[in-house]
């Protein structure tokens, strides 16, 4: 559900608008001009679009438009009211996401609002995959409707401010990583880097190079520790550090110095570290595989992250935002999943927790023939369930066996959908124009057919084809 400003002078359109709006799952926000809107959107957070009416007395909807842009007050905006098409094309060029009719015009709000939520949230999608590939993931980055993950957050939140040793727990998959990013990138070490080094990965025998450094026989190996300087060191999965290890990292965590393999002489080791397990920390240390003095050393603002099975409530959310992401990725419009795959979802156990949802629901959209994913793409859950296992239509005949050395190079031409031949993250509009130009392909330019695809009117459809240079060539 989202927020939707309403802003028009006519208290009767406010209360047709709000009317529909509520129908379509949404909350209305109803302003009474363009003054009361601008304060509204100034003050308050969290406004998912607004819908504003051109024509008003004194200030009109141009004002807003305008204000939107001036102020980067990041909202996408619906016009409605045009007087004639020059006065919607006007609305287009100042900013407007769409212009739509009255409210009386069946199913153009749905569709309108439906595109420009979907395109926002794709925006801050892109945003945020480009922040952690950059390693700047904020703490504001993790949304949820679970209060143990709100309390996590809360806690990373005071520890980012205080330069001591951090303990992230919880089950393989929760986001441990991406909370220990997100401390870093909020802390005052944020320009600094952000090293990881994954303990259960490494073979004990390299483990001791890679994190203290090397210096023997002319093999000088920088390790994590100096390339942290300045800034965090992560450590995943520390319970799987050997006990030697323990006691030489809590001696750089008392001292503030580190010593390479080979070398005499110690270095300053300037960083903040944070940790994270898999296996409860506390359990170990009374079993006597963990030093309990490095243990209290950690342990001094520890952060639990539930697994995804209670917090079934952050489900919704997840799956949406998954969705959006993988069709953007695999260039197909996703309407969501039907009824019974939502059911599927929520009576999973999911013991791969965030990661295995995200595996799970690419997987189905790759697989899905169509734009609303049925259960029988999710032929695995079904499965591990006991429940019934439909094969998914369209699927065809299995394929005849090919031999090892006859099968070319696996390729996946979407993984890259994202990034530019320079390895920079597209722009949006660039990623919009490929998704039409595909429309255009597979409806053989039916433009009805792909206006319904898009969710968008013909009218939008034909502006944005000329607006990227795409030729229209009208099938029916």
């Amino acid at each position: 559900m989202s927020r939707i400003l309403v802003v028009s002078h006519d208290p009767v359109e406010l209360r047709n608008f709000a009317g529909e709006i509520e129908k379509l799952g949404h909350r209305p926000v109803l302003a009474r001009g363009a003054d009361e809107a601008l304060d509204l959107l100034r003050e308050e957070g969290g406004i998912g679009a607004l819908v504003v009416q051109l024509v008003m007395p004194e200030r009109d909807g141009f004002a807003v438009l305008a204000a939107l842009t001036r102020e980067a007050l990041r909202v996408p905006a619906i016009a409605f009211g045009a007087r004639d098409e020059a006065m919607a094309q006007t609305a287009l060029r100042h900013g407007a996401a769409d212009v739509i009719g009255r409210i009386a015009e069946p199913g153009r709000l749905a569709a309108s609002l439906a595109l420009v939520l979907r395109m926002a949230a794709l925006e801050d999608l892109v945003a945020q995959n480009a922040r952690r590939q950059q390693g700047t993931v904020a703490l504001s980055d993790i949304e949820t409707a679970s209060a143990g993950v709100e309390r996590a957050v809360a806690q990373a939140a005071r520890a980012a401010r205080a330069d001591m040793p951090v303990l992230i727990e919880g089950e393989a998959g929760v986001g441990k990583t991406l909370l220990a990013r997100a401390i870093h990138a909020q802390s005052a070490r944020a320009a600094k880097p952000f090293v990881r080094v994954d303990c259960a990965a490494i073979p004990p025998a390299e483990l001791e190079a890679r994190l203290f450094g090397r210096r023997q026989r002319g093999e000088d190996q920088t390790g994590a520790i100096a390339e942290a300087q300045g800034g965090t060191l992560y450590l995943r999965d520390i319970g799987s550090l050997p006990p030697a290890l323990q006691d030489k990292l809590l001696g750089v965590l008392e001292t503030g110095f580190s010593t390479p393999l080979g070398s005499p002489r110690p270095l300053r080791a300037d960083v903040r570290l944070i940790a994270s397990t898999r296996i409860r920390l506390l359990n170990l240390t009374k079993s006597g595989s963990f030093s309990e003095p490095l243990f209290y050393r950690l342990g001094v603002m520890p952060l639990y992250l539930p697994p995804l099975r209670d917090r079934r409530e952050d489900l919704k959310g997840l799956t949406a935002a998954t969705l959006i992401r993988a069709g953007a990725e695999l260039g197909k419009p996703l309407r969501g999943l039907s009824a019974e795959a939502e059911a599927l979802l929520r009576a999973f156990s999911w013991p791969g927790n965030v990661r295995e949802l995200e595996s799970t629901l690419y997987r189905a959209a790759a697989l899905s023939p169509h734009a609303e994913i049925a259960a029988a793409a999710l032929p695995h859950l079904s499965a591990q369930m006991g429940l019934p296992v439909t094969a998914p239509a369209e699927s065809g005949p299995a394929p005849a066996p090919v031999h090892v050395d006859a099968n070319p190079p696996a390729v996946n031409p979407a993984s890259d959908r994202f990034l530019s031949a320079e390895g920079e993250v597209r722009s949006l509009a660039e990623v919009e124009r490929d998704l039409i130009a595909h429309a255009l392909i597979k409806y053989d330019h039916h433009m009805s057919r792909i206006a319904r695809a898009l969710g968008i009117g013909r009218s939008t459809l034909y502006r944005k084809l000329a607006e990227y240079g795409l030729e229209a060539a009208e099938a029916a």
